[in-house]
């Protein structure tokens, strides 16, 4: 997955980069964690993950 703080970058354009968030997160707020998931947590309910060779 791609940060948010990079897609200006990767699409070579911060207008076009501002305005696809906006139309995706219209009324909602983006907070940017760095921490462990909770999704890979087997104690939360997690699914196992397959592991791939």
């Amino acid at each position: 997955m791609l940060p948010v703080r990079h897609w200006a970058e990767f699409l070579n354009d911060a207008t076009l980069a501002d305005s696809i968030l906006d139309r995706l997160v219209k009324s909602s707020h983006r907070l940017e964690m760095d921490c462990p998931s909770m999704r890979d947590k087997a104690q939360y309910g997690a699914i196992p993950r397959i592991k791939r060779d």
